[in-house]
């Protein structure tokens, strides 16, 4: 494992993006920075991160089949790596989303692009680590992992990010082992225990229009969720806002 690190960057899935396809780095590859000035999630989303307060890391791994479970199997690693670090259950939210009592501590982003070795994923991951303070309007929804210790050790002194970093990376590429080497169900078991939408009443949105109400009864083998709507018909989603109703 290559670990790049950038004292400063824009976004470190843009410039892992640059470095694949002029061929100075390849699947396997790490882009690492604790300033990120202009970071994305998905649908190029605007990702908030305060300088050397974050962990943002953009990694290369190289497509397989049962890939589309990707996203959500790095969910289920971060969501072990915090839990072994630091005896905390944060939560999932499909599709790739972290949460801890509703608030996002985590955003994932997963994309393939064309480089001249062919395909490669390049999965983004911003995590929200020591910030105390957020800009207007997002203190309702965003937190970070330090604001959450405080709920069990007020005095919580700052995370070191490296140290976090060894041991999310450790479980990323644990899980994507486990995905890629064909065990499926394991990943998919996990997906299900974790995800905080499975069993609830829940609202689809794409673009900003409500296209399905129901419950959601589980998650497909694509990453799909399936939503039992208010008519009693299943329907699979593969993209869009999800909400408790």
């Amino acid at each position: 494992m290559e670990i790049i690190v950038l004292n400063e960057v824009d976004s470190t899935n843009t410039a892992l993006k640059e470095m694949l396809r002029d061929g100075t780095a390849s699947a396997g590859a790490v882009v690492y920075s604790e300033n990120q000035k202009s970071g994305y999630g998905r649908r190029g989303r605007f990702w908030h991160s305060e300088k050397g307060k974050n962990i943002a890391v953009s990694l290369a791994l190289q497509p397989f089949k049962g890939d589309d479970l990707i996203s959500l199997a790095t969910g289920v690693a971060v969501l072990q790596s915090l839990y072994d670090e630091y005896g905390i259950h944060f939560s999932l939210k499909w599709p790739n989303d972290i949460l801890y009592k509703g608030k996002k501590v985590c955003g994932i982003s997963c994309e393939k692009i064309a480089t001249a070795n062919g395909q490669v994923i390049v999965l983004g991951i911003g995590i929200n680590v020591n910030n105390t303070v957020f800009p207007e309007g997002m203190s309702d929804t965003a937190t970070s992992i330090h604001l959450a210790l405080r709920d069990y050790a007020p005095k919580e002194s700052e995370i070191t990010l490296r140290g976090l970093l060894d041991n999310l990376l450790d479980s990323i590429f644990h899980w994507h082992d486990r995905l890629s080497s064909g065990f499926t169900d394991e990943v998919l078991s996990a997906v299900k225990t974790a995800c905080i939408n499975i069993g609830q009443p829940v609202r689809i949105v794409n673009e900003g229009v409500t296209v399905a109400e129901g419950i959601a009864e589980g998650i497909d083998a694509d990453g799909g969720i399936i939503v039992i709507t208010d008519n009693n018909t299943p329907k699979k989603f593969h993209s869009g806002e999800i909400s408790l109703r």
